[in-house]
Order: C-alpha cells, then structure tokens, then sequence
C-alpha cells in the first residue's frame, strides 16, 4: 500500500540563501512523486523568503515566521502541518538522492511492522567536499526493545509513518537545550 502513498517533507529553513534551491530539487526530482514539502521560513534575515516566494509548485507550500523559533519549534509546526501517510525530513543545506522516498518506501512494504526507518549519509563541507559518510546499518527489531541499543540515526535521513510521529507528540522542548533530537 505505500507505493503510493502520501508523503510529507518537512524542511525548515533560516537563513539557507546558499542551498535552498538544490535542497527542494532534489525534492522535486524524486522518482516518487507523490509528495507535499512543507517548508517553514523560520524568521530569515538573508533571501531565503524571495526564493521561496519564486517556487511554482502546488506540492510545496510554504510557511513564514517573522521571528526565529529554532529547529525544533519549527519541526513542530510542519508536524502539525503534514497531511501525508508518511513524514521524512530534508533540511534546508541537505540534498537526496533522487531515489530516495521510493527505496524507503520499499522497506515499509517489505517489512510491515516497521514505523521508521533511517538510510546512509554523508557529510560534506560548504565546497562539497566528502568529510564523512555513515553507513545506516540498524537492528530495527533491537532498537525497538532494547534501551541500551543506541546507533547512529541522523534526524535529517528519518523517514516514519504518521501514526507513531502522533504517537510520540513530535519534538520535545528537553532537546533544546541537550541537543540530538535525532
């Protein structure tokens, strides 16, 4: 069932004049195409609100914020927002490969018992350069119920169903001040 399903990208976005376009193409240019990317233009002071205002898409809608709230308050909102079955997460200075709601997509059907999944990532520098690259390989029915297993999930690669997000009542304001909402 969720080949084709709904899903909604959440990006907020402050002050990302210098990766905003290639983080919503690479939105755009997924082979799944049934998608809603809500972006929250979180208080910016650069010209990430006039190239948001350039976009013509009815699968992107665009909220503004006069003031800056933070990533998590921001999250929070699109939570609220979303409309799909499914939630993932494209930050503002992120790319996908263009693949990549489709192959999370599979996993879900492949394995129904799961509510989230993670996938690989690389870390780059502001040129682009490779800095680093993980490699996602999680025990999912480990880190269900053992407290103690704890592997590296990067919050920009998680892609969960709808109904464990409400569950969990999205961000919780405690990681404002720890950090690692991931």
């Amino acid at each position: 069932m969720s080949h084709n399903s709904l899903v909604s990208v959440l990006m907020p976005a402050y002050n990302a004049e210098k990766y905003l376009m290639a983080a919503i193409d690479s939105i755009k240019n997924q082979t799944h195409q049934n998608w809603e990317l809500l972006i929250l233009n979180d208080g910016s002071t650069d010209s990430t609100g006039t190239i948001l205002k350039t976009l013509n898409d009815s699968r992107i809608k665009v909220f503004n914020e006069a003031k800056n709230q933070g990533y998590l308050a921001s999250c929070n909102q699109l939570f609220n927002l979303a409309k799909g079955d499914f939630i993932t997460f494209q930050d503002a200075d992120d790319t996908c490969e263009p693949n990549r709601i489709e192959i999370c997509l599979k996993e879900f059907e492949e394995t129904e018992d799961l509510d989230f999944v993670t996938s690989n990532f690389t870390r780059s520098s502001s040129d682009l350069k490779c800095q680093s690259e993980h490699i996602s390989n999680i025990d999912y029915t480990k880190y269900s119920c053992d407290p103690h297993y704890q592997p590296i999930v990067c919050c920009a690669t998680i892609f969960v169903k709808e109904k464990l997000l409400a569950l969990v009542g999205g961000y919780h304001t405690f990681f404002e001040d720890v950090g690692g909402e991931d």
